[in-house]
């Protein structure tokens, strides 16, 4: 709050309060005495005493979201004197804007990794997934984990199974805060079936092994020489003589 009072010899006390559309107090009274005409350690940050007391940027304890009216009140040194009063115009505190800080799958960031393929073999066991996320929002900020399981904590995690079969999956993290702005992230699960190869039919054995003959790794056999005389033997083809 910023304000100028002048005569600051002749303030007793200054009070400021916050005050609600209906009237109720919606930031509590804040009392500042002047002493001697000292100010109080909770204004010399904020303010300057000369001529007239100039003060800027004083805090207060408005923080939630709505509407608020500020009444500063001036009590003067002598009793007989009226309080001054002056209220400010009507000043709105709206909510932060969610931010969502991280939202990941099996540690990867999904603005990395929009989209995700898991790939799954015949028999094998569901996947499952670890879904996390992290959203920085002011109070009453709402956040949804959909299609399922719907709304959830600001900073969580979960296991997520997939399908069988192959399949696609789009989660999306969605935050609304009291004002109704949105912010939200997606990503894709993909599960695809990868199937074993055929094994060979009895057909493609016997394929596989024709032309060979002998146990594996046995040497080829060579066919025994044609004689160029059909009356006689070739001369390997002779027997010992005696």
């Amino acid at each position: 709050m910023n304000w100028e009072v002048n005569n600051p010899s002749q303030i007793k006390e200054l009070k400021l309060v916050g005050i609600a559309p209906d009237g109720s107090i919606s930031s509590s009274l804040k009392r500042y005495p002047l002493v001697n005409g000292n100010l109080p350690a909770d204004l010399q940050p904020y303010c300057l005493q000369a001529a007239s007391l100039i003060c800027q940027n004083v805090p207060t304890d408005a923080s939630k979201p709505g509407d608020y009216t500020f009444k500063l009140v001036v009590v003067p040194q002598q009793a007989s004197d009226q309080e001054i009063t002056k209220n400010t115009e009507v000043i709105k505190i709206i909510p932060q804007k969610p931010t969502i800080r991280s939202f990941q799958v099996d540690g990867q960031d999904v603005a990395q990794n929009p989209k995700l393929i898991y790939e799954i073999g015949p028999g094998q066991e569901p996947i499952k997934v670890t879904i996390s996320w992290q959203v920085e929002g002011a109070e009453g900020t709402k956040v949804e984990l959909l299609p399922a399981p719907g709304e959830v904590k600001l900073k969580d995690e979960l296991r997520f199974p997939l399908g069988k079969s192959s399949s696609s999956e789009t989660l999306t993290l969605k935050v609304t805060n009291r004002s109704g702005e949105q912010v939200e992230k997606t990503v894709v699960i993909q599960t695809v079936e990868v199937k074993s190869p055929p094994r060979p039919t009895s057909a493609n054995a016997e394929k596989s092994t024709e032309g060979t003959s002998g146990s594996p790794g046995s040497p080829a056999t060579t066919p025994p020489p044609t004689p160029s005389d059909p009356t006689r033997l070739s001369p390997i083809e002779l027997p010992p003589r005696p």
